[in-house]
């Protein structure tokens, strides 16, 4: 998931950095962290000026799920009902809500819309774990 979203990112014009996760060493099976700066995009803009920079997290794993626990369809299959509404593992917690961002960029770009702030995204695979290795590279490291 982290590699689709690095590459959906790329296709939108994104400079994106996926980052070895720091506890890496311990557990080799870590996904990496993702990376991903949209630069603004204002006509005439004054760059003696700062330019305001919006920084968003979203995690991208989910628990794991069966059609037993619970699921009146299986969790890891999006279904679209009647009614519009979505139902799937991960699609409000949190793929949904974190690759809205990427909507949004892609909107704009549609709308001949110019971004108007600087977008950093930082997207990771372990929130539903503890988030090991987060910290260290919300810290720069």
């Amino acid at each position: 998931m982290i590699n689709y979203a690095k590459s959906w990112a790329e296709k939108l014009g994104a400079v994106c950095e996926l980052r070895d996760n720091p506890n890496l060493k311990e557990d080799p099976t870590l996904p990496p962290i993702l990376l991903a700066t949209f630069e603004p995009q204002v006509p005439g803009a004054n760059w003696a000026k700062p330019v305001r920079t919006v920084c968003a997290y979203g995690h991208l794993d989910v628990q794991p799920a069966k059609k037993g626990d619970g699921w009146d369809t299986e969790p890891f299959e999006l279904v679209e009902t009647a009614e519009g509404r979505l139902y799937g593992r991960g699609a409000s917690d949190d793929k949904g809500p974190a690759l809205s961002w990427l909507w949004a960029v892609e909107a704009h770009l549609k709308l001949g819309l110019p971004l108007p702030v600087r977008l950093k995204l930082l997207y990771e695979g372990m929130e539903e774990y503890g988030s090991a290795g987060r910290p260290p590279v919300c810290a720069g490291g």
